[in-house]
């Protein structure tokens, strides 16, 4: 790797699984402390709030998901990482606030704000559901996680960056913002 992220802090949200891990991994390996973000450090203890059993969703990531949590893997592999990670839910400001701040507070300051965190409520049913068979609920979630969960995570990022120096060598940047979307956002589900 070519540590172009050497001394670099990145906050990394669905950070448990999936492309929130693979972006923590490959920030770690190119020389970024990583702060890893999700509401559960390994999706095998991911438990839905309302009914405190794991859904059909949660059960198909964990059952990919290695027994190792990000954050404990990116110390082992990568101990310049210091990699820690912070529980926030993402459609909560207060969650989201708290994860920058205690971003900050481990590592000095922020200086990627990478907003990986996304579901798909709908995808958890045994099979896809049309529009007019959607529960409200679940649109809801969806929305709040993947709309919602970016612009706080932008929010509290930006009012960061904005109150610490520009970054060493970068003319005045003081910091990046990297959104990312599914190819649920270009294409639908089959029957939706």
């Amino acid at each position: 790797m070519s540590n172009r992220l050497a001394g670099k802090i990145a906050l990394v949200t669905g950070a448990s699984s999936g492309l929130g891990r693979a972006i923590a991994v490959a920030y770690a390996q190119e020389g970024a402390r990583v702060c890893c973000v999700d509401l559960f450090p390994n999706l095998r203890d991911a438990r839905d709030p309302a009914t405190g059993k794991a859904n059909l969703f949660t059960q198909r990531l964990a059952a990919s998901a290695s027994a190792l949590p990000t954050h404990e893997l990116l110390r082992q592999s990568h101990p310049a990482s210091r990699a820690i990670f912070v529980q926030a839910d993402l459609t909560n400001a207060a969650d989201v606030e708290r994860a920058v701040a205690q971003c900050v507070q481990a590592f000095g300051r922020l200086d990627v704000m990478v907003n990986n965190a996304g579901i798909s409520v709908e995808s958890s049913h045994p099979r896809a559901l049309r529009c007019h068979e959607t529960p409200e609920a679940d649109y809801d979630k969806t929305m709040a996680i993947n709309t919602k969960g970016v612009f706080l995570g932008c929010k509290y990022a930006l009012a960061q960056m904005l109150r610490q120096d520009p970054l060493e060598g970068q003319n005045e940047d003081r910091g990046w913002i990297v959104n990312t979307a599914s190819i649920q956002g270009l294409l639908a589900y089959h029957g939706t």
